[in-house]
């Protein structure tokens, strides 16, 4: 697995292997008669190739082209990756959309209930989204109580509460 921290967040990549031909380029996820679109339309997606090519676009804030990447499997019901969800919110969240933004993340969570990367995520997203102190530091305790105590990102926030910060 991958970790990378960018802006206050920490995004996580599962690298999986597919059957599928794999996009090399942001066109070839876009375009409907890439070898990739053309593979996946009796395969099925591969959730974290789509996660894999967004990621490097939500570091950046490109959250437009991101969002025309995910957005258009974000309602399939074999999507079960967590990653996806993670970077689908992350995407949301960049483009000033909230509500779709904590939905996403929600459903990061209920997929990993056990990753501290997204609970991280979303524990970030509450307090500067919506400037919930109680929402994220429930998130952020979860973490190092019940997951890991060393974890950086979410003592990092914890304390920073705790200092007034936020």
């Amino acid at each position: 697995m991958y970790k990378a921290a960018f802006g206050g967040l920490a995004f996580a990549i599962g690298l999986t292997s597919c059957a599928t031909a794999k996009p090399k380029e942001l066109s070839d996820l876009l375009a409907p008669q890439s070898a990739y679109a053309q593979s996946n339309v009796a395969n099925a997606v591969d959730y974290e190739v789509l996660t894999q090519m967004t990621k490097k676009l939500n570091y950046e804030k490109k959250d437009k082209e991101a969002l025309a990447i995910l957005q258009p499997y974000e309602n399939d019901p074999k999507n079960n990756s967590a990653d996806f969800f993670n970077a689908l919110g992350i995407a949301y969240w960049y483009n000033n959309e909230p509500l779709k933004a904590e939905k996403a993340l929600l459903r990061a969570k209920e997929l990993s209930p056990s990753e501290p990367i997204i609970r991280a995520n979303l524990g970030v997203f509450y307090l500067k989204v919506f400037k919930d102190r109680k929402k994220a530091e429930e998130q952020f305790l979860f973490v190092v109580e019940n997951i890991d105590r060393n974890n950086a990102y979410a003592n990092f926030y914890l304390k920073a509460m705790k200092e007034g910060r936020y």
